[in-house]
């Protein structure tokens, strides 16, 4: 196997995963496996949010939002922002990088299961707000 990057949910720096190790570079592979589990302790931190179950036509909200991620684990939730024309419709498996400072709203259509946390160090290109909306309209038929 050849050696393989494992950034995926990583914010910190870059952790990888090496290659099984020979008995000719048991002591190298040894010190690599040191530095990778330093690695991962960051990474653990950042995934451990708490979900927030929210009941159908409910609300929850945000204050100092900006920055910060929402992730739709199960439902469908309308997400909008203080002096932010755009709304934001996230479906299950869908997330969302807030991007003002002030209050955010997030409105659960049906029952749903939203997390909010620090965004990644690096935040993948963001689809708009009307291809997740025609993405949650599928969800709901």
């Amino acid at each position: 196997m050849q050696a393989m990057r494992n950034d995926r949910l990583c914010g910190a720096e870059t952790a990888f995963i090496s290659a099984p190790c020979t008995r000719s570079d048991h002591r190298s592979a040894l010190s690599s496996m040191h530095c990778a589990h330093a690695k991962e302790t960051a990474m653990l931190a950042a995934v451990e949010l708490q979900p927030i179950t929210l009941a159908a036509r409910s609300v929850h909200r945000i204050e100092k939002a900006g920055g910060l991620q929402v992730s739709c684990a199960r439902g469908v939730a309308w997400i909008t922002q203080e002096r932010d024309p755009r709304d934001i419709i996230l479906a299950a498996g869908h997330s969302v990088v807030l991007d003002r400072p002030g209050l955010a709203v997030v409105f659960a259509f049906k029952e749903s299961v939203i997390t909010v946390g620090p965004a990644p160090a690096e935040v993948p290109q963001q689809a708009p707000a009307s291809a997740a909306r025609a993405r949650a309209d599928r969800a709901w038929a």
